[in-house]
């Protein structure tokens, strides 16, 4: 028997009170007094409202998602007994199946590179991010979650929190061993995935090194590639190892429309376990047309003012802006006046559009929902200043999450992605209460508690919410110390929203890793047309669009070229994997997962016991715990009443009316 009370403890408790307070007053002594208590302990117990527990077999299988860590590490070979630790986790999967088969209904899925599949895949590839874990407490919810991995997880998520709150717990079976890998790569990457003619464009390259390699001395060597592939060397220098060094450089891209192409190479290093990622290629689209900003602003401040005159003063952009003012509205720069609200015929054409605060009015819901669509498709979005704007389609987009009020922080190259602003430079801002970012959000400045900028990518384009007031403090500052922090940061925050090649075509990455699924959108009036593919080794096909895009799976490293009528991209694929530089298992991450939310954690040889923990437990166990009031039987309600009556009936008598 258990209680479920009808009304909050503390109601049922004054209530109480009262009543034996009021029986204070009127009984000293006497039947009357024994029936009123009597009465008050009754109703008391009441609304306490017992009931009786029973366990009944459930109509509905409980469900369990088992989740199999299906990124670049799972394929190392540590595991006796097994060629992979890949093999290893399908061997546990088995043993899951084989026990919970006649009590629970089990989803596998895979996971690797950000992405949550419908079943593992045939062979592992790409980083670990535990962030799509959320994913799988939406409906149908499981009643549990077993996640088979090494642990190790890039993204810094914490889908543990979500799993609390949802009251979800998730088992982990963590595979493999301790020791390290031995490994050197190389990024190359391009800062904007468009450039004008006769433009420089800033390369970066990044090399990163295991722990054992750290120290030693490579050769770092960039070079432009020509359509005939002969190599212009750019730089070529000796880089230190470390867990992480950014060489940046700049590029001139000619007057010539088109494709660009660069290298990045180091040295082999002896015993490193792979050599395809010591080479990196990275790419630029000339194109003969400005990148197209339209502003729109419904309380313009002084950070508007100078964001947008920073993008008029790079000749790369094309600002239309478009004010309110009270209820009327102005427009500036650009061909047409935009209409209020919002269409989508005025997005066509538009690269990024930046709201400000206050838009409802300018945007309208049906711009809101042209905006998302806008972004879908390749545009770029930019929410500048904090908190929501009050459009569900648009707050939808964004990768912050909003509490309320306004929090002082300060912005400083220390705390920003690198080339975001220039060394030294800070100030001081304002930023709105964050309550959680959004899953496969990258910080760009801030700390997760305290984000300033953040990009999330949506379909092909991507979001960028530039949480923060104040910035425009620095044009005030003498002289270039604080015009250029300022410019190279507005400046930056488009170049992110426009990783994209412009024109009819549109990928929505230009940088892929082998084994990854990309998808390219085509401009609605060219959707009719095949795409010629080109793949690294020269080989040329053809392929229909559906819907409006193209979905291809990059199996080969190196450049992919696609063309429809006179629009020619490259992708480019590499085999650069974060987790061929640390293989080492993470169990101390694994086991924080397991416990923060309830489940168990364990290794390959506790799968059985995870199985029969599933299997005996009241909630998982194919049967549901219910509770029957007991109250609602008339016993109840005739003492309750047989007493009231009986204090009645004394009272008058005792009065001589009886």
């Amino acid at each position: 028997m258990d209680c479920e009370p009808l009304l909050p403890g503390w109601a049922i408790a004054l209530a109480a009170a009262v009543a034996f307070a009021a029986l204070a007053r009127t009984y000293r002594s006497g039947p009357g007094l024994l029936l009123r208590l009597g009465a008050i302990v009754l109703l008391v117990t009441m609304l306490l409202n017992p009931v009786r527990l029973t366990q009944q077999p459930s109509h509905v299988r409980p469900l369990v998602a088992v989740v199999v860590d299906s990124s670049l590490s799972m394929a190392t070979d540590d595991c006796p007994g097994f060629p992979s630790r890949y093999a290893q986790a399908l061997s546990a999967v088995a043993q899951l199946r084989a026990r919970l088969a006649d009590t629970h209904e089990l989803h596998v899925h895979g996971l690797a590179g950000s992405i949550l599949l419908p079943a593992p895949p045939v062979a592992p590839a790409g980083d670990t991010d535990f962030a799509p874990l959320t994913e799988l407490l939406t409906s149908p919810r499981p009643q549990a979650v077993v996640l088979l991995s090494d642990g190790a997880d890039w993204s810094d998520a914490r889908p543990e929190e979500s799993y609390i709150r949802a009251k979800v717990p998730l088992d982990t079976v963590v595979v493999g061993s301790t020791r390290s890998a031995s490994n050197a790569a190389v990024r190359l990457a391009a800062e904007s995935a468009s450039a004008l003619p006769g433009q420089e464009v800033a390369l970066a390259a990044e090399v990163t090194a295991s722990p054992d390699l750290r120290g030693r001395v490579v050769t770092l060597k960039v070079e432009a590639i020509d359509e005939q592939g002969a190599a212009t060397t750019l730089t070529e220098q000796s880089v230190t190892l470390a867990a992480w060094t950014r060489i940046e450089l700049t590029a001139p891209v000619g007057e010539r429309r088109g494709g660009r192409l660069w290298r990045a190479r180091i040295d082999h290093l002896p015993d490193e376990v792979t050599y395809l990622d010591n080479e990196s290629l990275a790419s630029t689209k000339v194109v003969d047309r400005d990148i197209t900003v339209l502003v729109l602003e419904g309380e313009p401040g002084w950070d508007t003012t100078f964001a947008v005159r920073s993008w008029r003063r790079d000749r790369q952009f094309n600002v239309a802006t478009l004010y309110a003012l009270g209820s009327a509205s102005w427009h500036a720069g650009g061909g047409t006046a935009v209409p209020t609200p919002l269409t989508a015929a005025a997005l066509r054409g538009q690269d990024v559009v930046v709201l400000g605060a206050r838009v409802q009015a300018l945007v309208g819901s049906g711009g809101a929902a042209a905006l998302a669509a806008f972004v879908d498709h390749g545009g770029g979005l930019l929410l500048l200043g904090p908190g929501p704007r009050a459009l569900a389609a648009v707050d939808a987009l964004d990768p912050c999450a909003w509490g309320p009020g306004l929090l002082t922080a300060t912005l400083t190259s220390e705390g920003t992605t690198a080339g975001l602003l220039p060394p030294g430079a800070q100030v001081g801002v304002s930023a709105g209460a964050v309550t959680e970012l959004r899953p496969q959000t990258r910080l760009l400045a801030g700390t997760r508690a305290q984000p300033l900028i953040a990009l999330r990518r949506q379909g092909a384009g991507w979001v960028c919410s530039a949480n923060l007031l104040g910035v425009w403090r620095w044009q005030l500052a003498p002289g270039s110390q604080g015009v250029e922090p300022a410019e190279r940061l507005w400046r930056q925050l488009l170049h992110y929203l426009t990783n994209a090649p412009l024109g009819g075509l549109r990928p929505e990455r230009t940088a892929v890793t082998v084994g990854e699924q990309l998808t390219l959108y085509v401009q609605p009036d060219l959707a009719e047309q095949a795409v010629t593919i080109t793949d690294p080794a020269g080989h040329v096909t053809r392929q229909e669009p559906l819907k409006g895009a193209l979905q291809l799976k990059i199996d080969q490293a190196g450049r992919w070229g696609f063309r429809l009528g006179a629009d020619q991209v490259v992708v480019i694929a590499s085999q650069f994997q974060r987790e061929a530089l640390e293989i080492s298992r993470d169990d101390l991450r694994m086991r924080r997962l397991a416990e923060r939310t309830g489940g168990i954690a364990g290794g390959y040889d506790d799968v059985a016991r995870i199985a029969e923990r599933l299997v005996a437990s009241e909630r998982l166990g194919g049967r549901v715990r219910t509770s029957t009031p007991m109250i609602t039987e008339p016993a109840w309600f005739a003492a309750l009443l047989l007493l009231l009556c009986g204090e009645w009936w004394w009272r008058r008598r005792r009065l001589g009316l009886v």
